[in-house]
């Protein structure tokens, strides 16, 4: 057995457009109600520091089934760096709606993971909102 220690999580950011990071799954991730694939709806990258402590650092990210409404909420750990690059994008804390099928076209290229379906959903509900 080895003694290395690696950060496992199903999460990484990518850049949608020059210096615009969001994070993301690397894995679907699936509503516990009715099994539909959860789409990121916003993130929020946060620090906590306290005196004499080592600075604590990780994002919540907000995630949504486009079919029945659920809502989740993952505390994703975030290293020093991803957290600048997070903080410093324009889409943080932003609830995402016409920039999804642009993230999602990047999480296709880079991960090989198809959303079309779900997005299309989201834009029609949005659309019938009068958001979109």
């Amino acid at each position: 057995m080895s003694n290395e220690v690696r950060l496992l999580r199903p999460w990484t950011t990518i850049e949608v457009e020059q210096e615009v990071l969001v994070i993301v799954p690397t894995i679907e991730l699936r509503c516990n109600y009715c099994g539909a694939k959860l789409i990121l709806h916003d993130f929020n990258p946060m620090a906590h520091r306290y005196t004499g402590e080592p600075e604590l650092r990780h994002c919540d990210v907000h995630m949504k089934c486009p079919y029945c409404g659920h809502w989740n909420v993952f505390g994703v750990p975030i290293t020093e760096e991803e957290y600048r690059e997070l903080n410093k994008s324009r889409l943080k804390v932003k609830t995402l709606r016409w920039e999804l099928p642009k993230i999602y076209e990047k999480i296709e290229e880079q991960l090989g993971l198809k959303y079309k379906e779900e997005i299309e959903l989201v834009k029609k509900k949005l659309e019938l909102l009068g958001y979109w």
